[in-house]
């Protein structure tokens, strides 16, 4: 059993007022930042005192019912769906099947937080991704006009749409370890911008 012991007074920080879940993939995760507070997640709940619930699952973001459950069941002000590169990845949802898909999570995710601001980060620069098309035929590209289409597509105010590539874009390849995941430098920058993406749809 470990221990933490005290000198003199001390007292704990009240919560941060804002609740804030964040779904996504292994970029989500950020197994390769430099430590646990240092992922963009982290950076970011530090950045706007933020109380982060972070949902990242390493190649297993693909919209399944039970992280649509968990996220729904969390009590939340802000909700982050980062969607479609494991999709591409294991191409696990086609061009018909991906649009609804999305749809149908952000409905769910409405429904259990009717007043949460709720965005949508589409997939960051991944350069094979991008065009060549996976097993059933979508590309990266694809994937982010379609996620587009979807939040254009309702009249919910406080949904939003954050675009991938103005966070991690092709100007910034060279953070990326393996061409899908960044870097701890490249992960700092995330959390630099999607702060300050994020930041304005709360107030």
């Amino acid at each position: 059993m470990r221990s933490v012991h005290l000198t003199g007074s001390a007292h704990a920080d009240p919560a941060p007022a804002t609740r804030w879940t964040a779904y996504g993939s292994s970029i989500t995760q950020c197994s390769a930042a430099a430590g646990p507070s240092e992922t963009w997640p982290a950076l970011v709940a530090r950045a706007l005192d933020w109380d982060l619930t972070c949902l990242g699952f390493g190649g297993q973001c693909h919209l399944d019912p039970v992280a649509v459950r968990t996220i729904t069941g969390i009590p939340a002000d802000v909700v982050s769906l980062c969607l479609g590169i494991n999709v591409q990845g294991g191409a696990t949802m086609s061009q018909r099947t991906f649009g609804p898909q999305v749809a149908g999570l952000i409905d769910q995710v409405r429904t259990g937080h009717p007043a949460a601001v709720i965005a949508v980060i589409t997939p960051i620069v991944s350069p094979p991704l991008e065009s060549t098309p996976n097993a059933v035929g979508v590309t990266l590209e694809w994937m982010r006009d379609a996620i587009a289409d979807v939040v254009a597509g309702t009249d919910d105010d406080r949904l939003h749409l954050i675009d991938g590539p103005s966070i991690i874009g092709h100007q910034d390849v060279h953070l990326l370890s393996d061409e899908v995941h960044p870097d701890a430098v490249g992960y700092r920058l995330m959390g630099e911008r999607l702060a300050a993406a994020l930041g304005p749809l709360r107030r």
